[in-house]
């Protein structure tokens, strides 16, 4: 029946995204046994229905603010899915001014773990071959996952020149093999309420429209649903999962082996192949300049900090590296797998977290990360793991999430449902790179937001203070406020005697805080006419006679103040390390000693360029960065590295810094891994690693 046809193609269409479109055979049989339920009519229906549940659909825009603190969203109990499929050799045949052009996309070169990455491939022309009625073209796709400078668009024009045509054609047929490897899709949290809910609604309108056949409709219905339903949950239960891990290496610098293994493990590793190679990444990362030998027991600085690279050794270095002395860890990976990986280890310990996720800018994508998001995917993207990334938190914990004036007013709101309106801290400023000279008609965006909350009110917080250019003499402040608390807006007793504050002010201190400073000589009574009393009970000023007491205390001389949500008087973001959206290590300081303590964790999980995990290793913390695509080993890796020699840079020179972090006070341990991503199914065969945190 074409109706049948109809209905499993739709069927197969919204299973598409999830890889289960051979599955529908299994449906098509069971329907074809259901003679009585095939009524035209209800298949066209059914048919309808299946097609309003594409997965592949961008949701309708339905955000909005109930009670002022509800966000309520189309995907808010959905999974955004994000693959980035495998790449597969594939030709695809166009028409471009009456002439046949095929391309070949040719993936015999990428191996198994590589090629689910796109932001490992590169492509190039292996050749091209003419003839009058057709254009062969043959494309090569390369893996690199440690340099990789590829340009989708550069290569689209240079091919473009190659045939002599207009890029738009070309541009076409790439894009499209090219983006067949990135797809996001979403999954219901809970498949069964989610799609009876849907067929209810449709229900609804068919008993209206089509009540002589509602019955068989709704046992046709069933059948679509629970078949939906199993292989949703399928699915769901695959991104749940915990990945196992594919590899896992050590970053440790040379002193910090000779403290585990001695002298004998440092001298077996030099007379490898794997030294070689290391000295030769220690030579094209500035720390040397020539190759090194170890000819004594004693490390002369600052060969002590030169990172060791594990990876290119054949040792087992997870034996004799233990959990104490690991500083830091990498993970390499997709950041919701990662977090639901690393969760069962790190739950409730860790202190701090810091994200600057990437923006949904719209259509603007000119990043090494996309940001061309609708806001209702970009809000599933952040509650997916932001819900998850609460459970790291200790109780005493803070998250700070950086966004800009496209999504401050939903990542409020969001933060809100997540952490609660009580455990708001503060809207901070941050500074921005602010473009000058151009005609825009409007003022140029000088600010981020960065919001800071805590995990409960009881929550660790150290204020920062930011040191005078010179000391700034004691002088004599007004002791009232506007804060009309419960204690504020009373008379207090003041050097003997109960004073009222003036009316619609309250004293700033408590009862003892005043008595304290008044024994401390730090407060005194002034009258309008001049005259000071500094002790002994007051009774109305001796000199003048009236009675009308103005408070003051005195603040003493100061070498610092305390900053307040107005952070706009250091750099918000910097390029030191060639990352367009970089934050900066001052504000990195900032948050960090606001919310910690030496030697507690830190994690980043969009980490980006690494300023997160960097600073953290500076100020003496432990550290979990997350971070996906090839910035990961050209700018965090190497960074990282550097940062245990001694990095010179950003925060390192300050006089609070530097007695714990310098070139005579460097080193460290951290350990990377790369996570089976979801696209893999089973454990790479060359690793055999299983999933368990070593």
């Amino acid at each position: 029946m074409k109706q049948v046809d109809k209905l499993i193609k739709a069927v197969s269409a919204y299973l598409e995204p999830i890889g289960e479109k051979e599955r529908t055979i299994e449906l098509k049989n069971e329907l074809l046994q259901q003679e009585t339920l095939l009524h035209e009519k209800n298949l066209e229906t059914m048919t309808e229905f299946v097609k309003s549940l594409n997965l592949k659909a961008k949701p309708k825009e339905r955000i909005v603010n109930l009670n002022d603190v509800k966000l309520v969203w189309i995907t808010e109990q959905h999974y955004l899915i994000r693959k980035e499929g495998e790449f597969k050799s594939e030709k695809t045949t166009i028409k471009i001014e009456g002439k046949q052009f095929s391309f070949f996309f040719d993936t015999s070169q990428l191996t198994e773990k590589s090629r689910v990455y796109r932001a490992f491939i590169s492509m190039k022309i292996k050749n091209i071959k003419k003839t009058s009625r057709q254009v062969q073209v043959h494309i090569l796709l390369n893996c690199n996952p440690v340099n990789n400078n590829f340009n989708l668009n550069d290569f689209i024009d240079s091919l473009s020149k190659a045939l002599n045509l207009k890029t738009s054609p070309i541009k076409k047929a790439i894009n499209s093999y090219w983006n067949r490897n990135e797809i996001e899709y979403f999954i219901p949290k809970n498949p069964k309420e989610f799609l009876q809910e849907q067929f209810n609604y449709w229900k609804y309108k068919q008993f209206i429209s089509n009540r002589n056949n509602f019955g068989i409709f709704v046992q046709l219905g069933d059948i679509i649903i629970n078949f939906l339903i199993d292989i949703l949950h399928h699915e769901l239960n695959r991104w749940l999962k915990i990945k196992p891990i594919l590899e896992t290496h050590f970053v440790i610098t040379l002193d910090r082996i000779l403290e585990i293994g001695g002298m004998k493990l440092l001298m077996e590793l030099s007379e490898t192949e794997g030294w070689k190679m290391q000295m030769q990444e220690w030579m094209e990362l500035g720390f040397i300049s020539e190759p090194i030998s170890l000819k004594t027991e004693i490390l002369p600085k600052p060969i002590q900090f030169l990172p060791l690279d594990t990876k290119y050794f054949n040792f087992s270095f997870s034996e004799i590296i233990n959990e104490k002395i690991i500083d830091g860890w990498l993970i390499f990976s997709e950041n919701f797998q990662a977090l639901n990986f690393l969760l069962p280890l790190f739950k409730e310990k860790v202190k701090a977290i810091y994200i600057d996720p990437p923006f949904n800018l719209g259509g603007q994508n000119r990043y090494k990360y996309k940001t061309n998001y609708k806001n209702s995917t970009w809000i599933t993207l952040l509650e997916n793991r932001l819900s998850i990334a609460k459970h790291f938190l200790q109780k005493d914990g803070s998250i700070f999430v950086r966004c800009d004036h496209n999504g401050n007013m939903l990542v409020r709101l969001l933060m809100d449902q997540i952490f609660s309106p009580d455990n708001f801290r503060n809207e901070i400023q941050i500074k921005r790179i602010v473009k000058k000279g151009f005609n825009a008609k409007r003022y140029p965006v000088a600010n981020d937001s960065l919001f800071f909350y805590s995990k409960s009110n009881n929550h660790y917080f150290n204020p920062f203070r930011k040191k005078l250019t010179k000391p700034k003499k004691p002088y004599w402040h007004d002791m009232t406020s506007m804060n009309l608390s419960i204690s504020g807006g009373k008379a207090k007793k003041i050097f003997g005697a109960k004073i009222s504050p003036p009316k619609g002010r309250g004293w700033t201190f408590s009862q003892k805080k005043i008595d304290e400073l008044e024994k401390q000589e730090k407060i005194r009574i002034r009258c309008p006419c001049g005259y000071i009393h500094r002790k002994g009970t007051w009774k109305g000023c001796p000199e003048c006679g009236l009675n009308n007491p103005k408070v003051d205390y005195l603040i003493e001389e100061r070498k610092d103040f305390p900053i307040d949500s107005n952070w706009t008087d250091i750099q918000g973001y910097t390029s030191s390390w060639g990352f367009q959206t970089e934050n900066s290590e001052e504000l990195l300081e900032r948050v960090i000693l606001t919310s910690t303590k030496p030697h507690e964790y830190v994690m980043d999980f969009f980490a980006g360029s690494g300023t997160t995990i960097a600073v953290a290793h500076k100020l003496k913390r432990k550290w979990i960065g997350i971070e996906i695509g090839d910035h990961f080993w050209t700018v965090i890796l190497p960074r990282m590295k550097k940062v245990l020699f001694f990095d010179p840079k950003g925060i390192s020179s300050y006089e609070n810094v530097k007695e714990n972090y310098n070139a005579n006070k460097a080193g460290g341990c951290f350990k990377y891994i790369w996570i089976q991503p979801f696209e893999q199914n089973k454990c790479d065969p060359r690793t055999k690693k299983s999933n368990k945190i070593k």
